[in-house]
């Protein structure tokens, strides 16, 4: 992630933001800071990723595998409860 999009996320998301972690999340994997919980389908694809607080729900294009997920929903039910969604159109590598 490029440090205008960290400034831009984390005032968006009032430091209440997974921002350094948040490129993890989106390929469907935890993030160093480890203790993330992870569900996944028949196929070892996350479904339910648990860190940090948050709960991210991925959706996929197709149901054929390898796929990445192309939408999140991220949710921080703590304190104010906060939902983002994300959806992605292409991933590249960096």
């Amino acid at each position: 992630m490029d440090p205008g999009s960290r400034v831009l996320t984390r005032s968006v998301l009032a430091g209440h933001g997974p921002v350094d972690g948040l490129a993890s999340w989106i390929q469907g994997a935890g993030d160093s800071k480890g203790g993330a919980d992870i569900e996944r389908d028949s196929l070892g694809r996350p479904l339910v990723l648990r860190q940090q607080g948050w709960e991210i729900v991925y959706a996929y294009a197709s149901d054929e595998a390898p796929a990445r997920p192309m939408r999140l929903v991220m949710r921080y039910p703590d304190s104010e409860p906060i939902e983002v969604r994300i959806v992605v159109d292409r991933f590249s590598a960096p």
